[in-house]
């Protein structure tokens, strides 16, 4: 394990896949932390995990919206790819919304005036 204290500086990183031995780079990025005092610890391949996760979500929420040419709301995405928050306060779903978000980002999702969500490529 490995304990990180967020600084106000710019560090890169790689990501590795776990499932190779040894574990080979398949993203090298930068970033910036948010200049908190607070030390996470952070388990020895677990980015790794979490980012090879968020790929195979961000294929799935993709290929929802590419399937419906009229658009998908986000509760919709939660609900049909089984992402529904129990969480029992006012936010729920943040997950495939976050996911939604990304891709409005990248340009490859756009929001309709009806609140769905429409690939914006196919």
């Amino acid at each position: 394990m490995e304990r990180v204290k967020d600084q106000s500086v710019f560090y890169v990183y790689a990501l590795k896949d776990p499932r190779s031995n040894p574990a080979r780079p398949f993203y090298i990025g930068k970033g910036v932390a948010l200049g908190r005092s607070r030390s996470v610890i952070v388990p020895s391949g677990v980015v790794e995990k979490a980012q090879i996760a968020l790929e195979h979500l961000k294929s799935a929420v993709f290929e929802t919206t590419q399937a419906n040419k009229e658009g998908v709301t986000n509760y919709e995405v939660a609900k049909c790819l089984g992402l529904q928050s129990d969480y029992g306060g006012g936010s729920k779903n943040y997950l495939s919304y976050s996911v939604l978000g990304i891709f409005m980002r990248e340009g490859k999702v756009k929001r309709l005036q009806n609140k769905k969500h429409t690939a914006a490529v196919r």
